[in-house]
């Protein structure tokens, strides 16, 4: 609101950026996916905090990094962007790879536990400014760049 209203007062013009689920290597300990794969590299086994149902757009922050590069031209002056992947993964596919990858063979845990502001499918389900959504068509693959990431854990 205090943007738009500067928008109306001063002719500054600007562009509003949500993210999809970010993940990548120097990501830190507060990153979602980074949290899922330290964990369970250190305890031998995958638990997750959320819904078997979750859905993600996961989006490489190296492309999260060139779409917003993309998204200074003029077209997206003034509107709310989300930024996500192209890919549709759901979480248990995510960490049905993931314990194939880690050579866990101790049963997935889903938690469940109730996360004020997240959500399970959707960015969506809170109500924010109306925005459009900008899907970024990646070169790189989730699971090489996961496999990236694993590795960085594991040296650190």
């Amino acid at each position: 609101d205090y943007i738009e209203e500067y928008k109306k007062n001063y002719r500054l013009n600007y562009t509003i950026l949500r993210f999809g689920s970010l993940y990548g290597q120097r990501s830190n300990d507060t990153n979602g996916v980074r949290k899922i794969l330290k964990s369970a590299i250190i305890n031998d086994k995958i638990s997750y905090d959320g819904s078997k149902k979750a859905v993600r757009e996961y989006i490489h922050v190296s492309d999260a990094a060139k779409a917003c590069v993309y998204i200074l031209r003029k077209k997206y002056e003034n509107k709310y962007i989300t930024v996500t992947g192209k890919k549709k993964i759901k979480i248990t596919a995510f960490l049905k790879n993931l314990s194939k990858m880690l050579k866990i063979s101790k049963k997935i845990e889903y938690l469940k536990k109730k996360d004020t502001g997240h959500y399970t499918v959707t960015p969506f389900t809170y109500k924010p400014k109306k925005g459009k959504k900008f899907v970024f068509k990646s070169t790189l693959s989730f699971y090489d760049e996961l496999k990236k990431l694993i590795y960085e854990i594991k040296k650190n």
